[in-house]
């Protein structure tokens, strides 16, 4: 919609508004990309035991940050694919050239039996013997001019000719407006061949090497093609876009039965020969597979529909049938093979908008410097690591309190308000924690005024200070803890989605010591059958092969080691599973696996726990929710003087908040 709208109605300084059509395109209110978000969803993926490349392909299938993802493009292809299909017949030019054939053949019957003459009476017999064939029947009508008695008769046959040709030159260059042009196509036949001589001629020139005029090409025929009525970028995008319609005629062709086939051509050839445009039409089309003989279309024999299409219209919906083939097909290799112009016009700006969004995730966490590697290997970099264990720990839901006002402090109360801050909830330096009533720390001014600020922000009927607002600053004269967090990997963790949720808390737990208490020696042993440490960055290794069993005797044996290996700290031991202990370590060194578990199991791991119960180090076991904790192992933990903690459904914490929630505990502890 266009129109003025003058400055007495909003306009300032008489200026006048004008309302322009309204044209789609990428969201200007849409959020900005979101690097952090890009990789903590990658990283759900790298925490399950994907490779980096791997992880990356799976969120650019689901999609981000709002974005659908290419399986969803790909559901909108066959979706739109399945509605094209079911528009027409694609053989209706034939079933209408029939129809008007033999209209006026009947007008003429009418015409002829009014006459008495032995002439009308074989002129009837000429007419009744005429083939099936519609393209048969006209050459035997043409051939030797039929002496048409009836003017409406005659004229039917002329303008079914002329509807033929039109089709066909419609169904070999495109329709005008189809790509952004506007106005009809040029029907006039000598202009029309004069225009594909023209072409044929350039497109055989270029293909010898030889210079081309494709300017003055354009400025005499350039009525033609609209779409590129301001020159077109080169000589190949104008061939190309013809050489697919080219293809898609030669598809639509292939795709009727052989007789239904060979009828058509039949058909096309006597308009095309009647209007003279044979031989221009056949050498451009001669030229342009020369030039694009890989453009090679599937006959596409499913297409049916209510509808019979005319030529023009049915050549266009092979060839978006093919385009959206062509399309789906780049998108199962990724957005980067994807070209937003194709999937804008057969999707809508939606779909392009969200091609060129996905395409942008791996440049972007390249260019922040969170990817590295070859486009087939991506890895993370340290960088990734150290931000993917910030954001783990930032994202733990604290619970039952992960991070006690006693030990700690808990994250939510050091946040810097109702909003929190990422530095707080990382357990930066210098962190502040709620006032208490005897406490002997001095107040942190600029950690109380500025949850002030953050609380008004929320609330600003409220007072501008309230006790709520008052922090202190924590102490940092703790005694040092050696700390050692013991996580299940087997595949029973594995098949009960726990395997990527243990290994974030891993790395929230690294994360935490390393920024708010470097004095603490931390260990993360992983184990399945047997036992080995690990490193913040192993924690985003890809997942080995599935292994059972459960070597909770190697585990705490390692951990007894690293207790040995710093004397004179607080022993805290952390270990998550999901069962009993079904492994130990064997008289020859070599880990062995029984299930059900066998009572030298029981017994060794049952040795463990009273040698670190000798060294001072109880033992938090935290196993999944969803009922009271049981089993041996279990009763054994608690009998010597460690606790059980439930994680999920009915204990509410997530795990990686248990875990931190059991380190800062225990710590707290003298």
């Amino acid at each position: 919609m266009t129109g003025d709208r003058a400055a007495g109605d909003g306009a300032a300084g008489g200026d006048r508004v004008r309302y322009l059509p309204y044209r789609p395109g990428p969201d200007p209110l849409a959020p900005p990309f979101d690097t952090a978000r890009a990789l903590r969803d990658l990283g759900r993926g790298v925490f399950a035991g994907k490779r980096p490349h791997q992880a990356l392909r799976d969120l650019l299938r689901q999609g981000a940050q709002g974005v659908p993802g290419t399986d969803g493009l790909l559901r909108q292809v066959r979706e739109r694919r399945e509605q094209a299909a079911r528009r027409g017949g694609i053989d209706g030019v034939l079933r209408r050239a029939r129809a008007e054939l033999d209209r006026a053949v009947g007008l003429e019957i009418r015409a002829l039996a009014a006459d008495a003459s032995d002439d009308a009476r074989i002129r009837e017999s000429e007419l009744a013997s005429l083939p099936r064939d519609t393209a048969a029947a006209l050459r035997h009508l043409l051939t030797e001019p039929y002496p048409w008695r009836s003017d409406e008769a005659r004229e039917t046959v002329a303008r079914l000719l002329e509807e033929v040709r039109r089709d066909l030159v419609e169904a070999r260059l495109g329709r005008s407006g189809r790509s952004g042009g506007s106005g009809a196509l040029p029907q006039d036949p000598a202009r029309v061949a004069a225009m594909a001589t023209a072409l044929a001629a350039l497109l055989e020139a270029d293909a010898r090497g030889e210079p081309v005029d494709l300017d003055r090409f354009m400025a005499e025929h350039g009525a033609f093609f609209p779409e590129f009525a301001d020159l077109p970028r080169s000589l190949d995008e104008l061939a190309e876009a013809l050489a697919r319609r080219s293809a898609a005629a030669r598809a639509h062709s292939s795709s009727l039965s052989p007789d239904r086939r060979a009828e058509l051509e039949g058909l096309l050839g006597e308009a095309a020969r009647e209007a003279g445009l044979a031989e221009a039409l056949d050498r451009l089309a001669d030229a342009l597979l020369r030039r694009r003989p890989d453009l090679v279309r599937d006959a596409f024999a499913e297409v049916d529909g209510p509808r019979d299409l005319g030529l023009a219209e049915a050549v266009g919906l092979i060839e978006e049938l093919a385009d959206l083939d062509e399309l789906g097909r780049a998108l199962e290799g990724g957005p980067g093979g994807v070209d937003p112009a194709a999937a804008e016009r057969l999707l809508g700006p939606e779909a392009a908008e969200a091609v060129g969004r996905l395409a942008e995730v791996e440049p972007r966490l390249r260019a922040a410097g969170l990817l590295t590697g070859g486009r087939s290997r991506p890895r993370l970099t340290p960088q990734a690591v150290r931000r993917l264990g910030e954001a783990a720990l930032r994202g733990l839901a604290p619970g039952r309190g992960a991070y006690r006002s006693g030990g700690h402090g808990r994250a939510r109360d050091r946040a810097a308000g109702p909003t929190g801050t990422a530095q707080a909830e990382a357990g930066d330096p210098g962190a502040s924690v709620p006032w208490e009533p005897g406490t002997p720390a001095p107040l942190d001014a600029v950690a109380t005024v500025r949850a002030a600020v953050v609380r008004r922000a929320a609330d600003p009927g409220s007072p501008p200070l309230s006790p709520e607002d008052l922090r202190t600053a924590e102490p940092e004269d703790r005694a040092a803890a050696a700390v050692c967090l013991l996580v299940d990997l087997s595949s029973s963790m594995v098949r009960g989605g726990l395997f990527g949720p243990a290994r974030e808390a891993a790395l929230a737990l690294y994360t935490l010591v390393g920024a708010r208490f470097p004095q603490d020696a931390v260990r993360v042993v992983g184990f399945d059958e047997s036992a080995r440490p690990l490193s913040a960055a192993d924690l985003l290794e890809p997942a080995g092969p599935r292994v059972q069993g459960s070597n909770v005797q190697h585990a705490l044996l390692l951990a007894r080691e690293h207790f040995g290996r710093h004397p004179g700290r607080a022993p805290v031991v952390v270990l998550v599973t999901d069962g009993e202990p079904t492994a130990h370590i064997g008289r020859d060194g070599s880990p062995e696996f029984a299930w059900p578990p066998r009572p030298e199991t029981a017994e060794k791991t049952g040795a463990e726990l009273d040698a670190l119960a000798a060294a001072g180090a109880a033992v938090t076991l935290i196993v999944p929710g969803g009922g009271e904790p049981a089993g041996a192992f279990a009763q054994a933990v608690t009998d010597r003087g460690g606790r059980v903690v439930r994680f999920g459904e009915d204990g509410g914490d997530s795990l990686g908040a248990a875990v931190i929630d059991a380190y800062t505990s225990r710590r707290a502890r003298p």
